[in-house]
Parts: structure tokens; C-alpha cells; sequence
């Protein structure tokens, strides 16, 4: 599960990418993900490591089935007004992390 903001996605591991090389570059962990995950954390569907998006990702440690993947929301008012659906499942990490605030990143 990965956060920015309200705004949160699961995502399954589907590939080992990218490149070593390109964290080491970045000198962070980089997620590899897909354009419409992109567009919604960011409203593009453009982006590299060269553009430092900020996310907080956790393993979450129950299955998650395909019905599950995808966009939800932190937010139970917002998931209301914008036809989303509500997170549920959220791991210990990231709630902690959300706690503190580490989810929230400035544009």
C-alpha cells in the first residue's frame, strides 16, 4: 500500500525493477509503478526518479485480493464526495506513519 496524502493504492509486486543503479543514483528506494498510478498521486502519467514524488509504502501482510487493488482513501468524508472507496487493511507501519504525519508531501 502506498500513500500520498489521502489519497492511497494497493499495488502487487509483479516485477523486481528498476535497476539497482537507479536507487543508488537516487539515493533512495524508487517504485517502479504504473501510469495511472502516477496520474493519481501526481495528475501526470509521467514519472521518473528524476522527480523525486513523494510516497510512504508499506507491506501489507494479509492477501490482498484483485478486487481489492487500487485506489481508496484515507479519508472517509473524502472517498464520500469524490466516489472512492475507503482504505481498510492499512498495516501498523503506515498508520504510524500517517500518525506522524509522513504521508503528507508538499507538490
Amino acid at each position: 500500500m502506498c500513500c500520498r496524502s489521502n489519497k492511497c493504492t494497493y499495488l502487487r509486486v509483479i516485477d523486481t525493477g528498476p535497476a539497482c543503479y537507479v536507487e543508488d543514483r537516487a539515493n533512495m528506494p524508487i517504485i517502479d509503478a504504473s501510469y495511472s498510478t502516477c496520474k493519481m498521486f501526481t495528475g501526470s502519467t509521467s514519472c521518473g526518479s528524476s522527480d523525486k514524488v513523494g510516497v510512504v509504502c508499506r507491506k501489507v501482510l494479509r492477501p490482498i485480493e484483485n478486487h481489492e487493488l487500487g485506489p481508496c482513501n484515507l479519508d472517509a468524508e473524502e472517498a464520500r464526495a469524490t466516489g472512492s472507496r475507503v482504505c481498510h487493511h492499512i498495516p501498523d507501519e503506515l498508520a504510524e506513519d500517517i500518525a506522524l504525519g509522513n504521508h503528507l508531501f508538499d507538490d
